[in-house]
């Protein structure tokens, strides 16, 4: 729900990929701030914990994206506030759940099904783009005799799904341990009360104590 959420909201506000009139120079300028905006989400993670962090990126970016769909004309007809503004509007949707998303959704999961279940959390990430993609492109297609009024609906649309993402990242999300090997000894523990039987590894093999290039160093 929530990787849905950003899809649609990113994709509804044009935050997920440059727009198609967008310059080379303007999309590669893009792609470098999308490059710094993971690193403030990953110092607030360490500082707030990622439930926080994404919680108020989706809070933040809602607030900015109604102002934005609610006073669209007034803002655009001073252009360098509207660029500001929807920079930072994008810069939230990175800090936010750009940045802790992935990270929650595998801390979520013991280390025995984690590929699995990430591959699950990456096709749901995939369905939120794909419908956001077509969902805004029939709202702003039906506006257009009125464009400023579609984008005003697409923003107001995408900044409901940014609530709806803060709310599942607060009511939802459980809390779960910084420590890995916790979640996997209640795993553990838990297929055991469940009468399942599983070998963890054989005890015998020693692990490598660092990898350098394609080899080991013990």
């Amino acid at each position: 729900m929530l990787i849905i959420a950003r899809g649609i909201a990113g994709v509804g506000a044009g935050g997920e990929y440059p727009v198609s009139g967008a310059g080379a120079a303007e999309a590669t300028d893009e792609s470098g701030k999308y490059r710094k905006r993971p690193f403030i989400g990953g110092y607030l993670s360490d500082k707030i914990g990622r439930r926080k962090t994404m919680a108020l990126g989706f809070t933040l970016q809602a607030i900015l994206g109604f102002v934005l769909g609610g006073a669209a004309g007034p803002i655009q007809k001073i252009f360098p506030l509207f660029v500001v503004l929807y920079g930072i509007f994008l810069t939230l949707g990175e800090v936010g759940p750009g940045s802790t998303v992935v990270l929650t959704a595998s801390e979520c999961f013991p280390t025995s099904i984690r590929g699995q279940m990430m591959g699950f959390v990456s096709a749901w990430s995939k369905a939120g783009a794909a419908i956001g993609t077509q969902v805004f492109t029939a709202i702003l297609n039906a506006y257009t005799d009125d464009p400023e009024y579609g984008n005003r609906v697409a923003f107001l649309i995408g900044s409901s799904f940014a609530v709806l993402g803060a709310l599942v990242a607060i009511f939802v999300i459980p809390e779960v341990s910084r420590r890995l090997d916790d979640d996997d000894e209640a795993w553990k523990k838990y297929l055991a009360e469940h009468g399942w039987e599983a070998t963890w590894g054989d005890n015998v093999t020693k692990d490598p104590r660092g990898v350098m290039l394609d080899r080991a160093v013990s």
